[in-house]
């Protein structure tokens, strides 16, 4: 019997995480699969129909965030993040008080995370959110496609959340995956089990069970797929990426990614560093984020061996934040850090793609003049940067004569702190053999699939 999947994108880094993946290409290449409907943000179905559809492959649009625009949901999607028992939760809690002064409101957060603390009331909130939290469009939309299984991308978006309940009471089996690997540490408590939970790593199992109370019997370590093909050479040589952005291959590279403009209250430390870095006999590689506006007051920059990379689609009335990463942007990241001798960064997963091809990572926190604490980059203090920064495998600049140190350092020698970059490896990647999308292919299909196996 054929069957139907249905696989959620509504977030702008699925498209990279999920869909330009060989998932979907091994799914429908199997008899067992009649058709994937995958349901994508209202306004970007042109977007999605171009790049992903196919015979088997349909695009359905959903109205996002239905949920929290009614009281009660956006009191579960609230409560559910403050009740998250992470050093994160307290520092985010902090420094918010910092910034808005609200006491009450500080002290009502601060009780829930102590709360948090206690299985029972997350348990008791689960249930309680399963039950009254608002599911959207989701039950019609459910009713029409009746799909065999569901394929959730990000177990904690609020839009996520409410199909995966609505699934539940429907009957219908839902597989889900992290979007990312500070998901469980930051974005709140896992609201509802899935009947199976994809992650990337034993690190993220483990938090899984001890924060998020789910059974270890439905976790699955499958790896990072859209790593996969950073497993394999890159598709143009070194010559070719170098000629293309105007690149002098006999220099060494650098390749920064600024921090952007929502980790910061005021944003000063992307021009600081991008000034630093032109005035080195180097090549620069300056990567904006996709999804952040970056704040630059630079009156001259060189045109010599300096390429800046503006990634992904942006789409009317969406905001920065609406952009979507195409294949192209993700193909030229990797090539942009495989051809770079240091990657510079804030506090971005990029840190950990430079990890996997052993790049020297500097992350940067000077400041001129000196900040306070609470107006330097607080994510630093987040319990994901922090597991990996005490590894020693990245290095935090926290002056600008540390910076520049650490980077004369690196160009020197490339492979100083190898050995603290491999237990990165180790801990975080362990699982990146290029395998990924063939291990979570199968995982459904041997569901799906089980009668004819």
């Amino acid at each position: 019997m054929s069957k139907k999947i249905l696989i959620t994108s509504f977030h702008p880094i699925i498209s990279r995480n999920i869909l330009q993946t060989e998932i979907i290409k091994m799914l429908i290449e199997d008899s067992c699969i009649s058709s994937i409907v995958l349901l994508v943000p209202a306004g970007k179905e042109d977007f999605f129909n171009k790049n992903f559809g196919s015979e088997k492959v349909s695009v359905t649009s959903v109205r996002l965030n239905l949920p929290s625009r009614k009281l009660v949901g956006l009191l579960f999607k609230r409560v559910a993040r403050y009740l998250l028992p992470t050093e994160t939760n307290l520092v985010q809690s902090d420094y918010k008080f910092y910034r808005d002064h609200r006491f009450c409101s500080h002290q009502v957060r601060r009780f829930l995370r102590f709360l948090g603390g206690f299985k029972i009331i997350r348990s008791i909130f689960r249930t309680m959110d399963f039950y009254f939290s608002p599911m959207g469009d989701f039950p019609l939309i459910l009713s029409r496609e009746s799909p065999d299984l569901v394929f959730s991308t990000d177990v904690q978006n609020e839009n996520d959340v409410a199909l995966i309940k609505t699934a539940k009471k429907s009957g219908i089996t839902v597989y889900s995956m992290l979007r990312s690997w500070d998901n469980l540490t930051v974005h709140g408590l896992v609201r509802i089990a899935p009947d199976k939970l994809l992650v990337g790593s034993e690190v993220l199992k483990e938090y899984a069970i001890k924060i998020h109370d789910l059974s270890e019997n439905i976790i699955s370590v499958v790896g990072i797929p859209h790593y996969d093909k950073y497993r394999k050479p890159p598709a143009i040589t070194k010559d070719e990426f170098f000629k293309q952005n105007g690149l002098d291959k006999s220099n060494p590279t650098i390749m920064y990614a600024p921090v952007g403009d929502r980790y910061i209250l005021s944003n000063d430390i992307d021009s600081s560093v991008i000034k630093i870095l032109l005035d080195i006999d180097c090549n620069l590689i300056v990567r904006f984020p996709p999804m952040d506006s970056v704040e630059l007051a630079i009156d001259k920059i060189r045109t010599k061996n300096t390429y800046f990379d503006y990634p992904g689609q942006s789409f009317e009335d969406q905001g920065v934040g609406g952009r979507e990463i195409r294949e192209e942007d993700d193909n030229r990241l990797f090539w942009e850090i495989f051809y770079s001798d240091i990657v510079i960064c804030g506090p971005s997963s990029i840190a950990l793609d430079a990890v996997l091809h052993d790049k020297p990572v500097i992350m940067v926190d000077f400041y001129d003049p000196p900040r306070p604490e609470m107006e330097r980059i607080i994510c630093y203090k987040y319990d994901h940067l922090v597991d990996i920064i005490n590894t020693k495998g990245v290095y935090l600049a926290k002056t600008r004569d540390k910076f520049e140190s650490q980077i004369a350092t690196y160009l020197n020698d490339h492979s100083i702190d190898k050995e603290f970059r491999e237990k990165i490896r180790n801990r975080q990647l362990k699982y990146i053999d290029g395998g990924s999308s063939e291990r979570i292919a199968k995982l459904i299909l041997e569901y799906l699939c089980l009668e004819k196996k």
